[in-house]
């Protein structure tokens, strides 16, 4: 996507050369921020300078803060042009995470099998009984000509409509582009053209999507009508596999939670309760059986927090799997994309859609996702850290997960994967290398958004604390920012050491969501059952790098022996 407002003509040179001259003249810690946040036409002063070292937590001389001082003040210009060359949201940055620690290399994946959509069911007495049937068995029906993507998509809008005044998870209903789409999957079928298993199924996208001629909203009441005229990536991709887009879904203003200006997303379970965000209308409306499946996105818990509160099947990728070209920037080198779906081989058929390489986004990766149609689960090595499983519980939410979690720890076994006990870190290092890598989210999303609170300003925000957010972000140094990146590398290092020899972790190796965001590891959660309150319990099953496949394997597995996947929320059947 072309930046928001710069074009490579009609630069100003000397805001050009400013910006040139003046990159190696911030030698400290001290926050930058204090000449940016200088009034303009204001002089950086000594007074300024002795606020700024205790906030940084440094000590100069009298001499020593002249010098800076003097410093900052040209600084201070340059951070001005930076502002005036107005760099939008899709500007990209040219440093690209890879979540693979130094050393270590793309794991050796053969191509593989397409998850096999073979049904459970003959058929379905009357259209509206396909509405919480898995991805595979709506395909194999559609394959069949037992049902046809028209009359599959006229359910899904009709029940859009119907429900979505309870749950509120609907930014712009598309239905003239799905019917349009739906007849011409129809048509193509007839013809004998089979794009694959997602062709003629109706989905919904998280509305920072950017999608041709339909408003993007980004949650924000002052982009409601705003229309980025060309496709995502991962749109792109689904509408090359023949998928009926019949939704833009809500989302939290600017992807923080479940309140959007359309109100607070429900959660069809429960719908005096919110669904979590960010991908708040992605995870409610495959719950609630309004979509076959949809697309969320994930900076820190946006997919998997949600999808555990509505009882979805979420894949959150390695980071890289899926192009994020056209999709809002919250942090860059966090984002993520992923499918909320009925079931872990719902999930395998999308990410094999919109996974791969894209030149318009490096950090994506050319691998193949390797998934195996009928995948043996007895020679794996399923990793937990018992320390977790056995912690006291906090509240009864987190009781009813760890008891979730031993419950499958069993039925693993009972699978004939080998269980491996891992050792917990060491107290200190490990949480404090979280804590402090935790700040490069912050410095990415004040800079990625910086355009916008220049254009909009803090008033435009109504049900989130981003400005709050945004400010405070400014006024870390970027040494810290840097050494932040560092102590990230140690911690990937730490954790590809610590998961090696397993092939799949049950839960996490921490409580915290943070870890395997900041490493970029894959997760599968999925319910696990339902708690006194008859609300859904999910599992968590982390991956190593880029092997979903392995994830989707032990989750299949489980799903196969269990069955929770399939219950329904009781008032939306």
């Amino acid at each position: 996507m072309k930046p928001d407002n710069v074009t490579s003509k009609g630069v100003n040179r000397r805001i050009f050369l400013a910006v040139c001259s003046g990159l190696g003249l911030a030698s400290t810690g001290l926050p930058a921020a204090l000449a940016a946040v200088a009034p303009d036409g204001e002089a950086v002063t000594l007074q300024m300078m002795e606020q700024a070292e205790a906030l940084a937590g440094l000590s100069f001389t009298l001499e020593e803060r002249r010098e800076i001082v003097e410093r900052l003040s040209y600084q201070k210009q340059i951070f001005k042009a930076l502002r005036d060359l107005r760099l939008g949201n899709q500007t990209p940055s040219p440093l690209h995470f890879n979540p693979l620690p130094a050393g270590k290399g793309l794991p050796d994946i053969k191509s593989g099998d397409s998850p096999a959509p073979e049904p459970r069911v003959e058929g379905v007495k009357s259209i509206e009984d396909a509405a919480f049937l898995p991805v595979t068995e709506l395909s194999a029906l559609l394959a069949q000509r037992q049902i046809t993507s028209l009359d599959l998509t006229r359910m899904y809008l009709a029940r859009l409509k119907k429900f979505d005044p309870v749950l509120k998870c609907v930014v712009t209903l598309t239905e003239d582009l799905a019917i349009e789409q739906a007849k011409r999957a129809d048509s193509e079928r007839a013809a004998g053209k089979h794009r694959g298993p997602l062709h003629g199924i109706p989905w919904g996208v998280k509305d920072l999507f950017a999608t041709k001629g339909i408003p993007t909203s980004w949650g924000m009441e002052a982009y409601k009508d705003r229309i980025i005229d060309e496709n995502a990536a991962a749109v792109e991709r689904l509408e090359k596999a023949g998928a009926v887009l019949a939704a833009k879904l809500s989302l939290g203003e600017l992807a923080t939670g479940d309140r959007w200006f359309g109100g607070r997303t429900r959660n069809p379970w429960n719908p005096k309760t919110g669904s979590g965000g960010s991908s708040a209308g992605s995870a409610s409306a495959v719950a609630a059986g309004l979509v076959g499946f949809a697309l969320g996105t994930e900076t820190n818990n946006s997919l998997v927090g949600p999808a555990m509160v509505c009882g979805n099947t979420g894949l959150r990728p390695t980071f890289g799997r899926v192009s994020r070209y056209g999709v809002m920037t919250v942090a860059w080198s966090f984002d993520k994309i992923g499918p909320l779906c009925r079931s872990a081989e719902d999930c395998a058929l999308v990410l094999d859609a919109i996974a791969g390489r894209d030149d318009r986004d490096h950090s994506t990766v050319d691998l193949p996702c390797g998934f195996n149609r009928y995948p043996d689960v007895r020679h794996m090595k399923v990793g937990y850290v018992r320390e977790l499983l056995s912690m006291p519980p906090q509240n009864q939410y987190m009781a009813d997960i760890l008891n979730a979690h031993k419950t499958a720890l069993k039925a693993i076994g009972d699978l004939g994967a080998q269980l491996v006990p891992l050792p917990p870190f060491e107290p200190g290092t490990f949480d404090k290398l979280v804590y402090s890598a935790s700040i490069c989210m912050a410095v990415e999303a004040a800079a990625a958004h910086e355009d916008l609170m220049q254009d909009l300003g803090p008033e435009a925000f109504k049900h989130s604390n981003w400005p709050e957010r945004l400010r405070a972000a400014r006024f870390i140094p970027a040494v810290e920012y840097v050494q932040a990146s560092r102590a990230r590398s140690v911690l990937m290092q730490m954790v590809e050491d610590k998961m090696g020899d397993v092939d799949v972790l049950l839960g996490r190796l921490t409580v915290s969501s943070l870890q395997g965001n900041l490493t970029g590891h894959p997760e599968l959660v999925m319910p696990y059952g339902l708690n006194a309150q008859g609300l859904p319990v999910s599992i968590i099953l982390t991956g190593n790098l880029h092997e979903e496949s392995k994830l989707i394997a032990l989750g299949r597995a489980l799903q196969n022996k269990t069955g929770h996947y399939l219950r329904q929320p009781p008032n939306f059947t």
